[in-house]
């Protein structure tokens, strides 16, 4: 059907140009048919009796040529020079194609080919075109997404909507108990994560496409609700969804509204569990997705939640305690940002490590370099967690096993010397730890000649520490020579470390 109507789009244009009326009712056909059907994409509930079977490659495969087929021929319809800017408009005005539209905005789904991603971002701009220009452009298109948000969207989050929030999208401050839907009713109550997969995507788009202030506020109980619902939810690739549009969200919202709304703390409160999904109840993978997703998104939350601190520090930089209100209330946003970087670092950084240990190196890596992301958003107040951390990341470097797996160390040395810039007057205490961190595997890839090549980029990174350790320890008068001159004598094969 769709290639009938493409060749009479492309060959008949004569006929269409005199009868415009036609379109519209060609455009909503194509829509009707674009929108990922429920008998090929709908997924089961492992509860569900009568499981759906999951599609055969050669049945997906003919779905992304269908639907190429018509985005292409919507394409073709904004394309044609004979539709004048009245029509254009009336095509482009509908809140059924926007939302087929950004139900192929996400690779991730079975239904989107990277083809037909493209050609639906193709289309999206030729909507775009077709509604801003002109002074009611934008409050035209804001008012299409808001169709979507209460039409298309809320019925299909209605069910499970959390109750950490009011129907107004704040936080409550009483929160309803409410049992779980039971296992028979999970698909009908979930018809976004089931039925209608397509619509977290579509959502996602509309997101995408707020960038007024006034849009986000205007839309705030129609946003927050599915939000919240993709962050609760148990599956992992739907929380990690979740996080990505939370952290578009943040980008967007203003400060102020989410302090005034209570949301930041149910945000928070909702993230920081998802930092305990690691090995061996999560598998490897999945946990370095969730992972991934989670603790950009937390940072995130404390910029904008804590937005009016400009720095951690102690007073007013003059030595002295806050004296003004503004000074005071400042301090105050400086250390409750400091109370939520703490509290990832010791919850999520030093808490996994110390469950997944070496036995996971990826998950071990992505924690070190998170570690080395919030010394330096903590700076000198990270001086607190130096008894915890450069024992863990001497440990990583002097294991007996850590040249099996390069990136650590690389990982763990960046970490030290992030470590040093930050919390300096504090680390020559720590030196003979640090020297110990450099040197075990400085010697390790002298003994493994297969491996110096591999290695080399460990090497360079030492000596980058040494250095840094060497600038900081001399600038409080302690005699760097005199100490590795003794350190030398009982290791001689240290000294193309220290003297290069």
């Amino acid at each position: 059907m769709l290639e009938k109507v493409k060749n009479q789009i492309t060959n008949n244009t004569e006929t269409i140009s005199q009868d415009g009326e036609a379109l519209p009712e060609i455009q909503e056909q194509i829509v009707s048919i674009l929108l990922p059907p429920e008998e090929l994409f709908a997924k089961s509930s492992e509860f569900d009796l009568n499981p759906h079977v999951d599609l055969p490659k050669s049945k997906i495969r003919t779905w992304h040529q269908t639907s190429a087929t018509g985005f292409e021929i919507l394409s073709e319809l904004y394309s044609k020079e004979y539709i004048n800017d009245s029509l254009h408009l009336q095509l482009a005005d509908s809140p059924d194609l926007l939302t087929t539209t950004f139900a192929y905005s996400s690779l991730s789904d079975p239904w989107t080919s990277p083809s037909t991603f493209k050609l639906s971002q193709d289309l999206l701009q030729q909507i775009k075109s077709a509604l801003l220009p002109g002074p009611s452009g934008p409050e035209k298109y804001s008012h299409l997404l808001t169709s979507i948000l209460k039409d298309a969207i809320k019925p299909l989050f209605s069910k499970s909507k959390p109750q950490t929030i009011t129907e107004a999208g704040r936080k409550s401050a009483f929160p309803e108990a409410k049992l779980p839907p039971s296992f028979s009713e999970e698909s009908s109550a979930k018809p976004w994560k089931y039925a209608k997969r397509y619509i977290v995507s579509v959502y996602g788009g509309v997101l995408s496409e707020l960038s007024r202030p006034e849009d986000i506020e205007s839309n705030w109980p129609l946003l927050i609700p599915p939000l919240l619902t993709l962050l609760d939810d148990s599956s992992t690739a739907l929380k990690v969804r979740g996080c990505e549009f939370l952290r578009m969200f943040l980008g967007k919202v203003q400060p102020e509204l989410l302090q005034r709304t209570g949301l930041g703390d149910v945000f928070w409160e909702t993230l920081m569990p998802c930092l305990s999904y690691l090995p061996t109840l999560t598998p490897e993978d999945e946990s370095l997705e969730l992972l991934g997703a989670v603790y950009p998104t937390l940072l995130e939350l404390v910029r904008v939640r804590f937005a009016h601190s400009s720095g951690i520090g102690n007073g007013n930089g003059n030595g002295k305690g806050p004296e003004t209100e503004g000074e005071k209330r400042e301090e105050k946003v400086k250390k409750a940002k400091l109370k939520a970087l703490d509290e990832v670092l010791r919850k999520g950084v030093l808490h996994g490590y110390a469950h997944v240990g070496t036995d996971h190196v990826k998950i071990g890596n992505f924690l070190v370099e998170r570690m080395g992301e919030i010394v330096y958003a903590m700076g000198i107040q990270a001086v607190r967690h130096l008894k915890d951390i450069i024992p863990l990341l001497t440990s990583i470097l002097a294991s007996p096993f850590s040249t099996a797996y390069p990136p650590l160390l690389l990982t763990a040395l960046s970490a030290f010397s992030t470590v040093i810039l930050n919390c300096w007057p504090r680390i020559p205490f720590y030196r003979g730890e640090i020297l110990k961190g450099t040197c075990v595997p400085w010697l390790r890839a002298q003994e493994d000649e297969s491996s110096r090549e591999r290695l080399s980029p460990v090497e360079d990174e030492i000596k980058e520490v040494l250095s840094l350790l060497r600038a900081t320890v001399e600038n409080v008068a302690i005699d760097w020579v005199e100490e590795i001159s003794m350190l030398i004598a009982a290791k001689p094969e240290l000294k193309e470390l220290f003297e290069t």
